[in-house]
């Protein structure tokens, strides 16, 4: 989990929440200079670099809200997904209407939001096209859905199991929980 050191309140509250779900991680300090929208994707491309030798990385941020039990929902989108998936987005912002995978699976192609991934790293996948493009000056969320979106393999559990928190965002003017609910709701049927 991505959090920035002077946000313990975050970190205290997602904590809480994961704990009830039984879900163990590791806190990933946060790269905070240049900070906004470039500390984000400094901090995510980071993070993938750290845990590169893992067969699956599962990068959540700090404001993430889960509105459904996350492991019955990761236990049916592991028994869909192709075994070549390269990303699974527990929520997202869709910028179009998805198509139909599966049951409980949209292939994304094209969104917003970074708060809960999980990637496959596969020998030639998602991982290493990440590190070899880290210099790549974009937002985060933006090089995803225009970059790896179109090439790779990415999903998104369907229900929609989890948003940001209504917060005020460190990578924008606001968070808006509703807009990514409504996004969902309007592109994944």
């Amino acid at each position: 989990m991505i959090n920035r050191e002077d946000r313990p309140e975050r970190l205290k509250a997602t904590r809480e929440q994961l704990d009830r779900f039984g879900i163990e991680f590791d806190v990933f300090p946060a790269v905070t200079q240049p900070g906004g929208w470039k500390g984000c994707r400094l901090s995510h491309i980071a993070v993938l670099e750290k845990y590169r030798n893992e067969d699956m990385v599962w990068v959540m941020e700090d404001d993430i809200h889960f509105l459904t039990y996350p492991r019955e929902a990761l236990d049916r989108a592991m028994d869909e997904l192709p075994i070549d998936f390269d990303i699974l987005y527990l929520g997202i912002s869709p910028l179009r209407k998805y198509e139909r995978y599966s049951e409980h699976l949209f292939r994304v192609n094209g969104g917003h939001t970074t708060h809960c991934m999980i990637y496959n790293n596969r020998p030639g996948g998602v991982i290493d096209f990440i590190l070899q493009h880290r210099d790549t000056v974009m937002k985060w969320d933006l090089f995803l859905s225009n970059v790896i979106h179109p090439i790779f393999k990415c999903y998104c559990t369907f229900p929609i199991t989890c948003t940001q928190k209504q917060t005020q965002s460190d990578t924008c003017k606001r968070s808006d929980t509703s807009t990514i609910i409504r996004n969902f709701q309007k592109y994944c049927k």
